[in-house]
């Protein structure tokens, strides 16, 4: 029967969320400490979702499930944590498909600042794009201001990751295309300063650093 066919699809993904690997998440907090300019951009956004829940109320908050989400409010920063159907508290799970380790800097800044990009989308593309650029590069200069090469590397290919796989339609159908271009020749001249500055890469052909 369905009821039996539903307890045996439950005890499955009770093994399964059991026995899969998690990390937690990039917390607000730590965001807030490391990523000063990530920070100030997921502060709009939070503030933005505010604003969105105010004027819309229960009907939206159902349609993107808001009601069903985590923790709504972060208690170190007070800024919300489910924003336009993406919640930041929820563990990470292990991707075997994904080259980075769970619990690395560059997974776990990349797949919170994946989650900011589509935190952006709200419907009104020329909006979106906006935001995404502000995200990318808010995102770009804390990784700039990384101390270390290994810190810079780790950091440039979690942004390069986000941008790649979210594929931020909205900013390259309707950003500003000289803004564009900017940002992303600043991201591959840091790529190469990486390249040049890390002996460890010496593997890597002249072809592949111009």
């Amino acid at each position: 029967s369905n009821r039996i066919i539903n307890q045996s699809r439950r005890k499955v993904e009770k093994v399964l969320l059991t026995t899969m690997a998690t990390a937690p998440p990039l917390s607000l907090s730590t965001v807030k400490q490391r990523y000063p300019r990530l920070f100030q951009q997921y502060t709009y956004l939070s503030e933005r979702e505010d604003g969105v829940m105010d004027d819309l109320g229960d009907d939206f908050a159902d349609l993107i499930g808001d009601r069903a989400a985590g923790p709504k409010t972060d208690p170190a920063t007070g800024l919300r944590t489910f924003i336009m159907g993406n919640d930041f508290s929820v563990p990470l799970e292990d991707n075997s498909t994904c080259p980075m380790k769970l619990e690395s800097d560059a997974n776990k800044f990349c797949m919170f600042l994946w989650k900011m990009l589509s935190a952006c989308e709200s419907g009104s593309v020329g909006g979106d794009a906006c935001r995404q650029f502000d995200v990318l590069s808010g995102a770009l200069d804390d990784t700039f201001a990384s101390r270390s090469n290994t810190a810079k590397f780790e950091h440039l290919l979690g942004w390069t990751a986000a941008a790649a796989n979210h594929q931020i339609d909205a900013l390259l159908d309707r950003g500003d295309p000289d803004r564009n271009r900017a940002l992303f020749k600043a991201a591959g001249d840091e790529w190469k300063k990486v390249f040049e500055a890390n002996e460890k890469a010496s593997f890597v052909s002249e072809e592949l650093r111009s």
